[in-house]
């Protein structure tokens, strides 16, 4: 009984530091940073193509920068405002972290145009809970997907890529960087990361916006956007999907958001028309990973799903990153109806896969 005393004493003090990790934001912060020190975070940033030429960040938020046209000229009628977000990090911040060009927090660039040929630029950080906190603490607090590689990036997936967020107190859907694409929609400013909700900005004439923040349409999204919705121009609906490696949450759904009506008040969430979980993946496919079905399609009839050969896959780590082409999941495509043209069944969670037996023209499947 002697004897034993040391190693109880010392597998308890190990339960007790793996219990830190998991719950107390200081703990896992504390190793999460030392992984970055041992993976030479510094040293690799110094080559990263992603911090250089092109794509160096811009440090400097301008407004209403006015343009001059070197060549030609503008027509006078031209009008309107021309947006584009982008992943830009905070410049003194990301050293300490493998950045990858995932990673940086969303920037609008914009370009506002008006009569008599004149053109005004600002740009600015979408300023999301994300890029709050990494400015309250003076440094990237989140996890890279730059750093998910090699052995200690698979210890740093296990320990904080998903649980750091929630130790902060992040909402599941809400901790994106906004850093993918604007879509403008019904009236709405919609800055898209695939992993979160949308996040509304509310422009203003002069080029500039305002956050207004996340947003689920009165309560009615449960699952993230991805980044690429598609409006239908017959109809003005938003036709949209989401896919997640979370097992905890379906894999994909995809919905129709039809804008309020013209006669309704303003401010008016818009119509949720549908909104479904897709068929599960062919079953061949999770031998490989999940798939990283980022676009997505629609025509007046289908919701069209990819299922491509780039797979989300931990087993991918160790060796070449958490992202890779494994040319034996052969790829697939979703045919989901859309409403009113489903002609069978509801193209639910129970779906079968049409490249694995099933499916009449009525149901959604996979082929």
């Amino acid at each position: 009984a002697a004897k034993m005393g040391p190693a109880l004493l010392l597998g308890a003090a190990l339960l007790l530091a793996v219990l830190a990790l998991f719950t107390c934001f200081w703990a896992n912060d504390a190793v999460d940073s030392l992984l970055s020190r041992l993976q030479g975070a510094v040293a690799y940033n110094l080559s990263n193509v992603f911090l250089q030429g092109a794509f160096e960040p811009v440090d400097e938020e301008r407004a209403h920068v006015p343009l001059c046209v070197e060549r030609g000229r503008l027509p006078d009628d031209l009008r309107g405002l021309y947006l584009h977000v982008g992943p830009n990090p905070i410049k003194g911040q990301v050293l300490a972290r493998m950045y990858h060009l995932f990673d940086g927090h969303g920037m609008v660039h914009a370009a506002r145009l008006r009569p008599g040929g004149e053109c005004a630029y600002s740009n600015r950080w979408v300023r999301t809970p994300r890029y709050e906190c990494d400015r309250a603490h003076g440094r990237a607090v989140f996890p890279c997907i730059g750093e998910i590689v090699g052995p200690l990036g698979l210890i740093k997936a296990c320990v904080s890529f998903v649980r750091k967020p929630s130790l902060l107190g992040f909402p599941r859907f809400a901790r994106g960087t906004a850093n993918t694409a604007v879509r403008l929609w019904a009236g709405r400013a919609l800055a898209l990361h695939e992993e979160s909700l949308p996040f509304e900005l509310r422009l203003r004439e002069d080029g500039g916006f305002e956050e207004v923040g996340y947003v689920d349409f009165g309560g009615q999204l449960d699952h993230n956007m991805s980044a690429h919705p598609t409006a239908d121009p017959s109809t003005g609906h938003l036709v949209f999907h989401g896919y997640h490696a979370d097992p905890r949450v379906p894999a994909i759904k995809w919905g129709e958001l039809a804008p309020p009506a013209k006669d309704t008040t303003r401010g008016a969430e818009p119509t949720l028309r549908s909104y479904q979980t897709a068929p599960p993946f062919p079953r061949s496919r999770w031998l490989w990973g999940v798939p990283f079905a980022h676009d997505f399609a629609a025509t007046s009839h289908w919701a069209l799903l990819l299922c491509p050969s780039i797979l989300i896959n931990p087993l991918f780590i160790v060796s070449r990153g958490i992202f890779g082409f494994e040319p034996r999941a052969h790829a697939y495509i979703g045919l989901c109806p859309r409403g009113g043209h489903r002609g069978g069944s509801s193209g639910g969670s129970g779906g079968r896969s049409g490249a694995e037996g099933g499916g009449g023209r009525g149901e959604a499947r996979w082929v």
